[in-house]
């Protein structure tokens, strides 16, 4: 297609480029354009008093829907409506003031000024025809003014424009094939000697070819992207319509910003992220690991915790990523990085010979490591040379690894009290450590993958605190784990 466009903008015989701005010119970096909504939401509630439950995105849709009723009821042949004409709609529905109403207004094209950006590839070809002198006309069917169009065009770059024609204010649109006939007409030149490149279909291409002008269809990264002609997306088959609003506004982002070019190699529909492993952290571990982070926010906040203690080495990127997130909450919890492995444990699950016996029965040696270092690492056990007979009298040579598993557990717990005394030590020097770490906390939420909850369990029973665990994942044993 932009080959096409290329040869097109560089004809001689072509006089006039029209463009499109949404989804041509501009990105909105959304899955569709009321996404925007929720964005603005946000500072409409801070706006209103930190109101926290209203309900603007449902307003403002409705508003734009009865605003077009009363128009095609009260303008028969006006065939847009304009900004006020929604807002006058969104007063009517909310009974707001006129001034909130003008604030709140001034917040949606703020917001939308701010995320617009330049479709890269669109640009090279707006580049293309003002190096060729070309004259350069915009074509946009929208709600909003033509000063804000003039506005964002020249934020982003787009400042050489002859012409524009935006539908809200002179009521007629491409998608019903008049307002392409009003820029003809303007700009003094004939179907056969303009080249229109848009995003829709049925707007930016059908209605204009029937009018013998030349088109160049760009299609929209979002159509590309759920069309299949981009990576696998079988994994949102479904799922977009229960896909809550900050997911939507990621996913959107990431697709606006990774999906509209054609990669060096090309895309590959049945992969997930194109053989690329950039890919598969921005768009896979990315979103996955910021849902992840808002999760452990909200159930800390709901909590009422008082610190969150993101466990080496899994909590590292969940830390990071609740750092960047901390400017965007009022208050949060504390969040600490705890140092707290498995071996952590082992003095506190271990505290008599039966826990002995049952750590031992479980547990699975190395062929690459010797006896002496299972006692040392696992049992902090001072091995003296009493220790070494006591072993090879079970036959048991400690600098080779553990053949006879019963036969070791035997000695180990013949061994009696000295097998736990390096455990005791170990316990009350972690139980010491902990503690102070956590003097001032009264509740603790502890992050971590998971599986058994060793910590939480371990820090529960003997730091006597209030510790509520949050885990990526876990064994079912955990469901009843209060």
């Amino acid at each position: 297609m932009e080959a096409k466009a290329r040869s097109l903008i560089t004809n001689k015989s072509i006089k006039v480029v029209s463009f499109d701005v949404f989804d041509t010119l501009l990105d909105r970096p959304v899955l569709k354009p009321t996404d925007i909504f929720y964005l603005v939401e946000k500072k409409v509630r801070s706006y209103l008093d930190n109101d926290p439950n209203f309900p603007f995105t449902e307003i403002r849709i409705s508003a734009e829907k009865r605003a077009r009723e009363k128009l095609k009821k009260d303008f028969p042949t006006y065939q847009d409506i304009n900004f006020d004409e929604i807002y006058y709609q969104f007063q009517e529905i909310t009974g707001l003031s006129h001034d909130q109403v003008e604030n709140i207004k001034a917040l949606e094209l703020e917001v939308e000024l701010k995320y617009l950006a330049p479709k890269k590839s669109v640009q090279l070809l707006y580049k293309l025809a003002v190096k060729h002198r070309k004259k350069i006309v915009i074509l946009s069917d929208v709600y909003l003014p033509g000063e804000f169009l003039i506005k964002a065009l020249k934020k982003n770059g787009y400042r050489d424009i002859d012409r524009y024609f935006v539908s809200s204010e002179l009521r007629l649109t491409k998608v019903s094939g008049d307002l392409y006939p009003l820029m003809l007409k303007s700009m003094g030149v004939s179907p056969k000697e303009v080249v229109h490149i848009g995003d829709n279909k049925k707007a930016d291409i059908r209605k204009a070819n029937a009018l013998a002008i030349q088109t160049v269809h760009i299609p929209k990264a979002v159509d590309l992207f759920f069309g299949g002609k981009c990576v696998d997306h079988i994994i949102w088959e479904g799922k977009l319509v229960i896909l809550e609003p900050s997911m939507k506004i990621i996913l959107g982002f990431i697709i606006n910003k990774h999906f509209t070019t054609f990669p060096k190699g090309g895309w590959n529909n049945k992969s997930l992220f194109n053989g690329n492993e950039f890919l598969l952290g921005y768009y896979g571990v990315g979103p996955m690991m910021l849902m992840l982070v808002i999760w452990i926010i909200q159930h800390a906040k709901n909590n009422k915790v008082d610190v969150i203690a993101f466990a080496a080495r899994d909590g590292y990127i969940p830390l990071k990523i609740f750092k960047m997130l901390e400017p965007l909450y009022d208050t949060l919890p504390e969040a600490i990085y705890l140092r707290a492995s498995r071996s952590t444990c082992i003095p506190f699950d271990i505290c008599t010979k039966a826990d002995a016996f049952h750590a031992l029965s479980c547990a699975h040696f190395n062929p690459d490591a010797t006896a002496l270092e299972v006692l040392k690492r696992r049992y902090y056990l001072n091995v003296t040379d009493e220790i070494i007979k006591h072993f090879l009298d079970y036959n048991i040579d400690l600098d080779k690894p553990v053949i006879d598993k019963d036969a070791f557990i035997d000695a180990c717990l013949a061994l009696g009290e000295p097998l736990l005394d390096g455990l005791k030590q170990q316990r009350e020097l972690a139980t010491e450590y902990y503690s102070e770490i956590f003097q001032d906390k009264k509740k603790i939420a502890i992050f971590d993958i998971g599986y058994r909850g060793r910590v939480q369990k371990s820090f529960s029973k003997y730091l006597d605190k209030d510790i509520l665990g949050l885990y990526f994942s876990c064994f079912h044993e955990m469901a009843s784990f209060d």
